[in-house]
């Protein structure tokens, strides 16, 4: 069985773009960790609110981040 650990957040990309989700952070400790993995290069959102969009599952590209919120 694989271990989930949700974690919501708010991103926005260097193109301006804000991004509402959930990713798994999996076995790391913080989101920061898995962020700052360097073993994939995107991060996977699902039930994820783009420009008002229905949620979907986006795949983003770490380096188009500019900033992320965890939301409590």
């Amino acid at each position: 069985m694989v271990d989930t650990r949700d974690t919501e957040l708010v991103l926005k990309l260097v193109d301006g773009t804000l991004i509402q989700g959930k990713t798994n952070i999996r076995n790391y400790s913080r989101l920061s960790d898995l962020l700052n993995s360097e073993s994939d290069p995107f991060l996977i959102l699902y039930e994820a609110i783009l420009a008002g969009n229905e949620k979907s599952t986006i795949f983003v590209n770490k380096d188009q981040i500019l900033w992320v919120k965890p939301e409590p």
